[in-house]
């Protein structure tokens, strides 16, 4: 979340985060990570303005920052990928700044 705060910092224009969620439903593990985002972008530019979706997805990332693995692990899809066996996948996306690559999107593909 801090390498895609920094790129969005260092941007001008407007900026959105989309949440994929999963077959047709929002996921909130999508919501908790677009919250993560917001505030690490926050701490950089405290007089961001921003919409009422990610003042949500703020608030819900905040309430729940002190227990990401069992806040993101109770949520519907993280529920289905740990009776999938992924258990520990769901875990490691629980980390924050785990890595300082930013995630780039260009024809069609999503590469670092």
């Amino acid at each position: 979340h801090g390498a895609i705060a920094d790129a969005l910092a260092e941007a001008s224009g407007e900026a959105r985060l989309l949440c994929a969620g999963s077959r047709g439903e929002p996921s909130f593990e999508d919501l908790i990570c677009a919250g993560a985002i917001a505030d690490a972008l926050l701490a950089r530019k405290r007089d961001l303005a921003i919409t009422d979706a990610t003042r949500a997805a703020h608030a819900a990332f905040t309430a729940n920052a002190r227990r990401l693995t069992t806040a993101i692990a109770a949520g519907t899809h993280a529920r289905a990928l740990v009776a999938a066996g992924l258990a520990a996948d769901v875990a490691a996306c629980t980390k924050l700044a785990a890595s300082r690559k930013r995630p780039r999107y260009a024809d069609g593909r999503i590469t670092s």
